[in-house]
Parts: C-alpha cells; structure tokens; sequence
C-alpha cells in the first residue's frame, strides 16, 4: 500500500490547504476473476508475455474531471508496482483529474478504444504499432495517462496524434 503523505513533502504545488488525505493505493496478486478478464485478451499464453506472477494488478484512487475522486484499477509488472503507487499518490496530491481508470480487457484489449475513452491504462501484450516489435506496455512498463490530453505522437506517421481526439 501507498499513502499520499509516503509519495513527497514538496507542497509549494499544492492547492491552498494541501490535498485531500483520501488517496489509497493497493498492489495485489491477480486473482482468478482478473485473470479471466485478462487470459486471450491482454494477456496470452505465449512465451513472451509475462507470466501472471510476474504482473500486479493495482487499486488506485484518483481525481476525475467532474471534481469528484474515483477508485481505478491498473496491471503493471511486479518491478514497478511499488513506484507506481508513489506516483499516483503524487498525481493525487497535485490534484491532477484522470479521466477513467479500466483494464484494457473493458475496451477487449484494443488500445485503440480504450485511448479514444480517454482510459489510464498500462498492461496490454501487443506490439508498437506498425511493428513486429513489443510494446513497453508489452511487458507493463509503460502507463497512458488521459490519452486525449496526453496523445501519442506517432513518429513515423509525420507526427499523428493518437487518439484522434488528441488533435483537439
């Protein structure tokens, strides 16, 4: 677990007052019914994806858009689950508003939808697209954050913005 007081002292960027002391984040094993949700749709039985084990499925509050909190979920691999909880601890003390937090598997494991959602999201086996090569998400070392506010700026597409919404 993580506490908003655990993640950094620094206040200067805090709103009058500080931040609320309502943040929680817990790292957890996967369990069967996360599991079911992820097997044949972000996580496959391939040798190159990582095994359940070596994964953390995260519980993590955070701020939402209309000014209200929200409780989301993320898998991440094991090496950075405790750093990732930090960080959300501080995105909460900033105050910074996350759209949605939902496993790729609610959008069936295509990024595409869950960026066009506007969906936080981190662990999802696939490859860069356009190439054979494996994302960092690939191995959950990579985390979008509010896709729409923060797109992918795709190099090799003169500079496309993903998702569409992006371009906003």
């Amino acid at each position: 677990t993580c506490s908003a007081a655990h993640a950094c002292a620094m206040s200067a960027l805090l709103p009058h007052g500080g931040a609320p002391a309502a943040f929680s984040g817990t790292s957890h094993a996967i369990d069967d019914a996360t599991f079911a949700r992820m097997r044949g749709c972000s996580w496959r039985e391939v040798p190159a994806c990582p095994a359940r084990d070596a994964l953390r499925y995260l519980r993590v509050t955070h701020h939402t858009f209309e000014h209200d909190s929200a409780l989301g979920e993320l898998v991440v691999a094991a090496t950075i689950a405790q750093p990732t909880l930090t960080l959300f601890a501080r995105l909460w003390q900033l105050g910074l508003p996350i759209a949605q937090m939902r496993l790729v598997d609610d959008f069936a494991g295509s990024d595409d939808a869950s960026m066009a959602a506007n969906n936080c999201s981190a662990f999802n086996f696939r490859t860069v697209a356009g190439t054979a090569t494996l994302s960092l998400h690939a191995l959950g070392l990579a985390i979008d954050i509010n896709p729409v506010q923060n797109p992918w700026i795709v190099p090799s597409a003169g500079g496309r913005l993903v998702p569409p919404a992006g371009e906003a």
